[in-house]
């Protein structure tokens, strides 16, 4: 049995259901990370940078960072401010090759373990 519970160092609401669905005891405490992309940094490798510094932002034996964004090309769509900001959004992204990259970091004990996943998109194809 863990002795010192998961930290979720993510203000998600997804994030932290996800966990509650699989039974894993964590509390959550947001990290204080500026999300801003650095000059010609790939939206993968952006990704992967939040997750680790999120994970680093919040104090803890086991702490969870993590990021997700949607990208066009190098173009990355940052969180919509508003509804009307989602609907444009979703609608550049219909019929367009899209990306969506995710990123968690786990800091356990010191040591941390890192995963990444990209998904391609495709425009839908109508027969």
């Amino acid at each position: 049995m863990i002795s010192h519970p998961l930290i979720l160092a993510s203000g998600s609401p997804r994030r932290h259901q996800l966990l509650a669905m699989l039974g894993i005891p964590h509390r959550v405490e947001a990290a204080n990370v500026q999300e801003i992309r650095l000059p010609r940094e790939l939206p993968a490798v952006y990704v992967r940078r939040l997750a680790r510094e999120k994970s680093r932002a919040v104090a803890g034996a086991w702490v969870l960072g993590a990021d997700t964004t949607v990208a066009l090309g190098d173009h990355i769509l940052e969180k919509p401010a508003d509804e009307d900001d989602a609907l444009r959004m979703l609608q550049t992204l219909q019929g367009r090759r899209h990306e969506v990259h995710t990123a968690v970091c786990l800091r356990a004990d010191g040591v941390e373990y890192h995963s990444a996943a990209t998904v391609t998109m495709q425009p839908t194809i109508k027969i």
